[in-house]
């Protein structure tokens, strides 16, 4: 599954949906950009800035295939990044690196994940188990519920309330279509021979 662009769009179009499923209250609101670290030419997926001063950045990774570098690579990026902006490096920072399948998380080893004063930088989240606890008017799990289904009937029946609950969402005329965009290409990655416009 082409992971990577669904998870930009969706984040780009509601950060707070990272927040939900990182279950972080944030302090102010935040803007997600793609991040390209030049002498590694390797893109972040992701990185949320705050629109207010002296709040944290965070780093977002989207996994969708067994990676035993995930964490070490998701380390040289995060400092490729602060090495390239100066003017940033006295930015607290988080990093996620977002499993949809926990199986294949091999864990950090010996990774180093901790700060001289002992706080935890990166941290890894099952996407799976996350979205199983979310409650069911929640943005994130209604735009992703795809993932959790298993057969094309599941989808049938369900579709029509996952898109109303999206519809009650407060959002945009824009932004609540580029979310039922993002819906539609899950289920299309999903079930091969199934699309958004059959079911609706």
């Amino acid at each position: 599954m082409k992971t990577d662009p669904l998870f930009y769009e969706l984040f780009q179009t509601r950060p707070q949906i990272f927040f939900e499923l990182a279950q972080i209250t944030p302090p102010c609101l935040y803007r997600f950009e793609s991040v390209t670290v030049k002498s590694a030419e390797k893109r972040i997926d992701g990185v949320l800035y705050p629109t207010v001063e002296n709040q944290p950045l965070y780093f977002v990774e989207v996994q969708a295939s067994p990676d035993k570098q995930m964490y070490w690579r998701t380390s040289r990026e995060v400092s490729t990044f602060f090495e390239q902006r100066p003017a940033l490096q006295d930015t607290e920072w988080f990093a996620y690196v977002i499993w949809l399948d926990k199986a294949d998380d091999g864990g950090f080893k010996k990774t180093h994940i901790k700060d001289n004063d002992n706080v935890q930088r990166i941290f890894s989240l099952d996407l799976m188990g996350i979205l199983k606890k979310l409650p069911n008017h929640s943005l994130a799990l209604n735009v992703l519920r795809p993932l959790l289904v298993d057969t094309e009937q599941e989808v049938r029946q369900n579709i029509v309330s996952w898109v109303e609950q999206i519809h009650q969402a407060d959002l945009s005329p824009e932004a609540e279509q580029r979310l039922l965009m993002v819906m539609s290409q899950l289920i299309e990655e999903k079930f091969k021979i199934l699309s958004y416009e059959e079911l609706c």
